[in-house]
């Protein structure tokens, strides 16, 4: 069953494979600019929105059907080519999104020394 995907990183569930991700949050801000007048209190001026941010985490375990570090490497490149990835989670569309940072845990090794699970966590961010 597809749980949702971001770009080509499909979150899935099946007999044979687990990949989805879990800890998601999502930041909404705005630009708020301050001026200072002379002998006044600071003024704050409503400038617009600010650029939207995702944060999640996704275990990936060879045991699970998934491979570890191909899935770490696809990710490292989309976040280092600045590729624009849609982002769908169940029905819900949430648009473009670009991969800001990747940061892989190394959780577990073989005995040949070979990644068999990592976790990962990824921010993405909107403004496309």
């Amino acid at each position: 069953m597809i749980l949702g995907f971001l770009d080509s990183i499909i979150f899935s569930v099946s007999d044979s494979t687990v990949k989805t991700f879990q800890d998601m949050s999502r930041s909404t801000s705005s630009r708020i600019e301050h001026h200072s007048p002379i002998n006044g209190k600071p003024v704050a001026e409503f400038i617009g929105p600010d650029t939207q941010s995702i944060t999640f985490s996704m275990d990936i375990r060879e045991q699970m059907g998934v491979s570890v570090v191909s899935t770490m490497a696809s990710l490292r490149k989309k976040c280092e080519k600045g590729n624009v990835c849609i982002l769908v989670l169940g029905i819900s569309y949430f648009g473009d999104w670009i991969i800001e940072s990747v940061e892989e845990a190394h959780t577990n090794h073989n005995k040949y020394g070979a990644i068999v699970s990592a976790t990962v966590n990824i921010t993405i961010k909107d403004g496309v």
